[in-house]
């Protein structure tokens, strides 16, 4: 939950371009980025994403770096709203306020499987010495937009601070430490937000309920009104006066596709493991001091502490909306995340993968506001990365721009956000998709 966002530029779109590489994943050698060729240049979802996301990267623009910008002073403001909202509400949700810390190696990106132990030894011959430490709050320094102080830590100080890090292979030289970033559970955090959401405001939630079409209407002013709801259950009408709002992740885009709307968004599947620590005293709990206190992040490995919780997570696959675990990068995955747990090991091998769907608009902007020729249909979703640690602040901004509530409380532009003009009318598009 840092105060931070990856952006859209040539170095991202180089790096998902390398999904299409033949090249496949040898020892040594961990992919992060993952593709379902047939799937994905059979979806036009797909390639219609990858295009704007191509155009968006190459080209971008003053216009691009301006809204990144806003993005992340609404990141600031919204992942301290969220913090401020857990508190308020005594959300359960295992946050963990003991920051993060980036493990850099000296020499050559290490060989995962060649199994070197960890060398946190400054005089040893090829070691690089750590710059002293520092504290920063610069949001655009090293090209990262980001508002997280930093400070730097040397090897043997890492190691000792966080022991986990010794079962690591490689030579660590040190790491960058996010000193006042958090981390937390989103499925909890949901759960008991739609608790507080009925008990408080008696708002109903339809569960096991699928939406199979929004089906829309002229409104009389050349705009198009969403009247009708269609699920698995049941024809829902929605009154003249009521707002839609599709906030669906991942399923915005299949969705507003069957009202005639294109959304540049496509999912990218990540892969977890989320293991219940044993009570303490239980002989099948691990040592205390090789249980990680903080988030750790190995490049593409994030390990996480939540409470009584070790979450591992990494992977970005495309591959539409499945959401079950393919075999073969599955398989990438715990053999990576179990070089990173290896105390853990037991729980590690017994808990099962599971996966999500981060819904990655196509220039990484949120997309908050109402929809262009639209009477009552907003949508709320992206970047991708960032989703749940800025859920508060994104219903906030939603909620002011339906109600037609100024901007100026605001140390951002909520503009940068609308929907306009990425997404667009396009009555063929859903039969483009089914066919």
């Amino acid at each position: 939950m840092q105060r931070s966002n990856p952006t859209v530029n040539r170095a991202s779109w180089l790096a998902v371009l390398m999904t299409l590489s033949p090249v496949s994943t040898t020892a040594g050698h961990f992919k992060f980025f993952h593709i379902d060729w047939a799937r994905c240049l059979t979806d036009p979802h797909y390639l219609r994403w990858l295009a704007a996301f191509s155009w968006g990267s190459v080209v971008g623009g003053a216009s691009l770096g301006k809204r990144q910008k806003e993005q992340l002073e609404f990141t600031k403001w919204a992942v301290e709203e969220q913090l401020r909202f857990i508190d308020e509400e005594r959300i359960e949700c295992g946050v963990n306020p003991r920051g993060a810390v980036h493990i850099e190696y000296s020499g050559k990106k290490y060989d995962a499987r060649a199994r070197h132990p960890v060398v946190a030894d400054d005089d040893d011959e090829g070691s690089q010495a750590a710059p002293p430490p520092k504290k920063g709050n610069s949001p655009y320094t090293a090209g990262k937009l980001s508002y997280e102080p930093e400070e730097r830590m040397d090897a043997a100080d890492l190691v000792a601070a966080n022991p986990l890090v010794k079962t690591w292979s490689g030579h660590v030289s040190g790491g960058k430490f996010e000193t006042e970033g958090h981390s937390g559970d989103c499925e909890r955090f949901s759960h008991r937000l739609a608790e507080v959401c009925r008990a408080r405001h008696g708002v109903g939630i339809k569960t096991h309920t699928k939406i199979q079409q929004l089906v829309t209407t002229p409104d009389g002013d050349g705009r198009r009104r969403v009247s009708e709801i269609v699920t698995d259950a049941a024809r829902v009408q929605i009154p003249p006066d009521t707002e839609v709002v599709v906030a669906a992740g991942s399923w915005t885009a299949p969705l507003m596709a069957t009202a005639g709307y294109y959304v540049p968004l496509y999912p990218m599947k990540g892969y977890c493991v989320v293991m219940d620590l044993p009570p303490e005293g239980h002989p099948e709990r691990p040592r205390e001091d090789l249980i990680p206190t903080r988030t750790l992040i190995d490049k593409y490995i994030y390990v996480t502490r939540m409470g009584e919780q070790v979450r591992v997570a990494s992977m970005g696959e495309f591959a539409g909306w499945s959401t079950h675990p393919d075999p073969v990068v599955n398989d990438v995955f715990r053999i990576e995340s179990a070089l990173h747990l290896a105390p853990l090991a037991e729980l590690f091998h017994r808990t099962p993968t599971r996966c999500g769907l981060r819904p990655y608009v196509a220039d990484g902007l949120l997309m908050a506001g109402r929809v262009d020729n639209a009477a009552n249909l907003s949508v709320n979703v992206g970047p991708g990365f960032n989703g749940w640690k800025v859920a508060h602040g994104a219903g906030h901004v939603l909620a002011s721009a339906i109600a037609g509530e100024g901007a100026d409380a605001y140390g951002f532009d909520p503009a940068a956000f609308s929907p306009s003009p990425r997404v667009k009318e396009c009555r063929f598009w859903n039969a483009i998709c089914a066919w």
